[in-house]
This record gives structure tokens, C-alpha cells and sequence, in this order.
């Protein structure tokens, strides 16, 4: 069971009509630029060509808006609960620096919402836990906005060869219960697979939680970053690329923590 809506509501209808493919870009900064000069300097070979901008994945691409049909909501309130989330996997070890997607917030109940990326339960393919039992690999919180548009977020997350999920919702990770957006349909066909984890008070019956496969819309999700190899410079290149970059990470944290407002 999952919530959708379609594009007959007048709210949706209006955030389209305007700005519909603008893309809003939150915390951009020099990052890549000094993560690329960490990972060199730990015998790290950079083979993506920049450290911002570069698409890992995406579930689907930007089609037009007149395209544009339906929505999948992500919600927290008293009665329900629905995070959204797609797979994606890699093949290379590779460093996620923003994560985004195509949305719209509810304006009247409007508030911040998270982003997670998580291990998937190598039987089920959905998150383990009720909903979740274990931590996710990285986290982030963003704004959107009621105008509906192609957001990003930073995030800093170093993932193995394998299958992940990025989610989205609200209510946990750093975000306040209430917040709602739609999750948009960009018009474009995809072969992705889309999970939620819905958890509904139902009238006689109490609280009915569970995660989920969904399908019907094909909302966007977009992962970026680099890949990356180690290089030859050390005889023990694994630990070292993971030594260097937490110190790198460190001290851009520790950067960003000094720097006047």
C-alpha cells in the first residue's frame, strides 16, 4: 500500500507551470575541488573529471513538462507516514557528493525533508527495520520548494561495489514531522524499481506499517559524485585511500565550522 496523487491537484498543476525544469543547487561550495587535491595526494586517480556535477545515477531522466502526469508523496503527520526510495548500484568505489530529485513541497505543509542513503536486505531488496534498524550510510536534510524544480542536496558518502537505496521523507534523520513534497514524474520512461515504507492509523484496525515495492509513477532521483581507483604509490592502497580521505573530510568540516558567516 502506498499514497500517490495524480496531476489533476491545482497545487501541483501550479508549482508545474512555473520554473518546471529550473534546478535549485543547495550547498554548493569548493568542495570538489579540495577532495580532489585529498585524493591525489593519497595516491587516489580521480577517473570521473570532477568531483560536482557528474551523475552517478538517475532513476529517470528530464523529460517534458507536459509530460508531467503523476506524483508520489512523502509525508509525516498524525495519520500517515510514507518515505519514498529507489536502487541504485555501483560498480566502482565511489565518493556520492549531492543527491536530488525532481519535486515539489506542499505548501501548506511545508517543511524540511530528508535524504538517505541505506544498505538494502540482500533477500528482499527493501530496508531492514520498522522502519529502519540499521543506521544509513549518510544523511542529509533540504528544503524544497513549492515551484517545482530539479533539487540537490550535499552529501558526503564513500560507497563500496554493490546496492544501495536513496530515500526521501521526513519526520526522522534531522527533519520535523510534517513536512510533505511530491516526489514528480518527469514524463520519461524508467526501468528502475521504487520502494515506500507507508505506515497508516487505521480507524479499528491501529497502525499498519510496513516497507514496500511500489510501482505506477517514475519519479526521479539523482545520485552524484565520482568514481575513483587506487593507484599504485602505496603497497597497501586501500587503507591508505580511506585514511586520507576521513582526514580530508575532517578537515573540510573543521574548515566549514570556522568560517565567519
Amino acid at each position: 500500500m502506498h499514497f500517490s496523487r495524480s496531476g489533476h491537484n491545482s497545487l501541483i498543476q501550479n508549482a508545474l507551470g512555473q520554473n518546471a525544469l529550473g534546478q535549485n543547487t543547495l550547498g554548493q561550495n569548493t568542495l570538489g575541488k579540495m577532495l580532489s587535491r585529498i585524493l591525489l595526494h593519497a595516491g587516489v586517480f580521480v577517473a570521473s573529471s570532477s568531483l560536482q556535477g557528474s551523475v552517478i545515477f538517475e532513476s529517470t531522466a528530464m523529460g517534458s513538462p507536459s509530460g508531467l502526469a503523476a506524483s508520489t508523496v512523502i509525508t509525516s503527520n498524525s495519520s500517515i507516514t510514507q518515505f519514498v526510495g529507489t536502487r541504485f548500484s555501483v560498480n566502482q568505489q565511489t565518493l556520492v557528493t549531492s543527491v536530488g530529485g525532481y519535486m515539489a513541497a506542499n505548501g501548506n505543509a511545508f517543511g524540511q525533508m530528508f535524504a538517505a542513503i541505506i544498505s538494502l536486505d540482500p533477500i528482499t531488496g527493501l530496508p531492514s527495520g520498522s522502519p529502519f534498524s540499521d543506521a544509513p550510510i549518510a544523511t542529509t536534510t533540504f528544503l524544497p520548494n513549492p515551484i517545482a524544480g530539479d533539487l540537490r542536496a550535499s552529501m558526503l558518502a564513500l560507497l563500496n561495489p554493490g546496492t544501495y537505496g536513496l530515500i526521501f521523507g521526513s519526520g526522522v534523520f534531522g527533519s520535523p514531522v510534517g513536512g510533505e513534497a511530491w516526489l514528480l514524474d518527469p514524463g520519461s520512461v524508467s526501468n528502475t524499481s521504487y520502494f515506500a515504507w507507508t505506515s497508516v492509523n487505521m480507524p479499528g484496525l491501529g497502525q499498519i506499517s510496513g516497507w514496500s515495492n511500489i510501482s505506477g509513477a517514475n519519479p526521479r532521483f539523482v545520485v552524484e559524485g565520482t568514481t575513483f581507483a587506487a593507484a599504485t604509490t602505496s603497497a597497501t592502497p586501500e587503507p591508505a585511500t580511506y585514511i586520507f580521505v576521513l582526514i580530508g573530510l575532517g578537515g573540510i568540516c573543521a574548515g566549514v565550522r570556522s568560517r565567519p558567516a
